[in-house]
């Protein structure tokens, strides 16, 4: 339920944000560097792109990922433990990769 969601949700802001620019299908999926079924799948809600795939439409959108996707609400407390077991296990490196993610997704 929450996949389709949340898909339901990119595909609404995808395509408001590509009228709102004047693009076609076929101009965006090209700028994208994406298959234009693909985006018309995305834009229907009938497919989850990966993150990449979202960055890429964002980008030839010129607009940040936060317009695109809608964020689930925060997890309950409960949740915080095993993502801090998650990133115990992890390199310094790592840690700071994810901590710059969620930084840009919480902005």
């Amino acid at each position: 339920m929450r996949e389709r969601v949340l898909r339901a949700s990119l595909a609404r802001a995808l395509k408001h944000a590509r009228a709102a620019r004047g693009l076609t299908q076929r101009a965006l999926a090209a700028k994208a560097a994406i298959g234009e079924k693909y985006l018309s799948r995305i834009e229907r809600g009938l497919a989850t792109p990966s993150v990449l795939v979202v960055l890429k439409l964002a980008r030839a959108l010129e607009v940040r990922l936060e317009e695109l996707v809608a964020l689930p609400a925060a997890p309950a407390p409960s949740h915080s433990s095993s993502l801090l077991r998650l990133l115990a296990e992890r390199s310094k490196t790592e840690v700071e990769q994810a901590e710059r993610v969620l930084r840009a997704l919480f902005r």
